[in-house]
């Protein structure tokens, strides 16, 4: 599962809800490659967090306008934030929900809801 930040790190963003949310994902086995933005208020916060979750391995945090671009185009999930609007999650070209907060099991369990494949229609109905 592919991730990526569209939001700057801001502990409003709920940041560190979502890093535990994406170490219950490794936890559970599932590959990740989540990419933020490096850049906010919270940028050095977020640095720590991931390496005192041991997330180094599956977090990277993107600088330039180019990187958002690629990662956001591979992306499966993305994850933004408005100023002054709720935090949401979607798949590329989809309508966005509303991200959990203060709940990393809910907030995964979002991330896994969103990514689970859809069965295709049965061609005899």
């Amino acid at each position: 599962m592919r991730l990526f930040v569209d939001a700057e790190l801001d502990w409003p963003l709920d940041c560190e809800t979502f890093l535990q949310a994406i170490r219950r994902g490794v936890d559970a086995g599932r590959p990740l490659e989540v990419n933020l933005r490096d850049r906010g208020p919270e940028r050095d916060r977020a640095w720590f967090t991931v390496d005192d979750l041991g997330l180094t391995e599956h977090v990277r945090f993107l600088e330039t306008a180019a990187e958002w671009s690629e990662a956001a185009a591979r992306a499966d999930l993305v994850i933004s934030q408005a100023p002054g609007a709720a935090v949401t999650v979607s798949q590329p070209g989809a309508v966005a929900s509303r991200l959990p907060k203060g709940d990393p099991a809910a907030m995964w369990a979002a991330f896994e809801r969103l990514c689970e494949p859809v069965a295709p229609a049965d061609p005899a109905s």
